[in-house]
């Protein structure tokens, strides 16, 4: 257990209280840390939402299927030819989720 935790024995060979206390009972300040550091990056996605910097996952998702949708609605309806209306649709299947949040945010 102590070999796992990287704790490695004093000149004397053997292991500090410390150490043992620490692997049987974990490291109190690290889990602080570690605790203080998840309730920050909460509070910053929090605050980017709020200032509209991120958007929920099922939102995004919600207005992608919209506007795809939209989309082909219209150039099913239009009066290219079938070959031209594949290849749109084609080209609308590439188009990643990601990269499509990324074009909305950058339009004015």
């Amino acid at each position: 257990m102590l070999h796992s935790n990287s704790a490695e024995p004093g000149l004397d060979g053997r292991y500090s209280t410390k150490q043992i206390v620490s692997a049987i009972y974990g490291d109190i300040s690290g889990e602080k840390l570690r605790k203080t550091r998840a309730e920050a990056d909460l509070l910053e996605l929090q605050l980017q939402t709020e200032r509209g910097l991120v958007v929920p996952a099922a939102e995004a998702e919600r207005l992608w299927t919209s506007v795809t949708l939209a989309t082909k609605a219209v150039i099913a309806g239009s009066g290219l030819t079938d070959a031209e209306k594949e290849e749109l649709f084609s080209k609308l299947r590439e188009i990643p989720q990601d990269e499509y949040s990324k074009q909305i945010r950058q339009t004015p």
